[in-house]
């Protein structure tokens, strides 16, 4: 007659193996980061066909229609994975921009990843943020460059 306990070698041998299905979770996971960086710059990449996209760096300010100047203000924050590490997630460039449309200034945040930013009718969002962070590495405000897509 079968025993309605489980055989303990069972239960050892399923623990063993909820134990590798949890590890290849998380190996998954950290090049999860990887990809989703890749993913985000795709869709940038895809999207700046549908408007245009302007270079612009640290403390510059552009004329990007009549009457109408970009200002890349400071780096708010930078948490994007660093070239050399492992990470979980791809973390995010966070920056700030000072647009002024006749004589109108409005300050305002991109966030790289995240949905375009509606500021006086212009929707901007970020197609890319160098320098990419390296790990033990401090990269000066003043070094950094960001595309931007207006639409």
């Amino acid at each position: 007659m079968p025993s309605a306990h489980p055989h303990p070698g069972n239960t050892g041998f399923a623990a063993l193996l909820l134990c590798a299905s949890l590890l290849c979770g998380c190996s998954n996971n950290i090049m999860a980061g990887t990809s989703m960086a890749s993913d985000q710059q795709t869709t940038a990449s895809s999207s700046a066909a549908a408007g245009r996209a302007v270079s612009i760096s640290f403390q510059q300010q552009l004329e990007i229609g009549p009457l109408q100047t970009l200002r890349f203000d400071k780096l708010v924050s930078d948490s994007r994975c660093p070239i050399g590490a492992h990470c979980i997630a791809a973390g995010e460039a966070v920056l700030a921009f000072t647009l002024n449309v006749a004589g109108k200034s409005e300050q305002f945040q991109i966030t790289s990843g995240k949905p375009a930013v509606l500021v006086q009718g212009l929707r901007f969002s970020l197609a890319a943020v160098e320098p990419v962070p390296r790990v033990h590495i401090q990269t000066p405000e003043t070094a950094y460059k960001a595309t931007v897509l207006i639409n």
